[in-house]
């Protein structure tokens, strides 16, 4: 039997994505998301929000190796 413990840890990290579609600025939804996660915290928690990658949108043709199951044309 494995113990047990509860425990309120006194810092949490995430990591959030998000895909990015035609006519979308990366900009825009970060400062969208970040209103949304700063907005209402609870219990006074400090809530603290840092871009890694702002990219542009991008488009690519499904032809690729990547694209066929198993990976590999035959």
């Amino acid at each position: 039997m494995r113990a047990k413990s509860n425990q309120v840890l006194p810092m949490a990290q995430a990591y959030i994505s998000c895909r990015i579609v035609p006519d979308q600025e990366p900009e825009e939804v970060y400062e969208q998301i970040k209103a949304v996660l700063v907005k209402d915290p609870p219990w006074g928690v400090k809530v603290s929000v840092k871009p890694t990658a702002k990219l542009k949108w991008w488009m690519t043709e499904p032809t690729g190796p990547a694209f066929h199951r198993g990976g590999r044309r035959r």
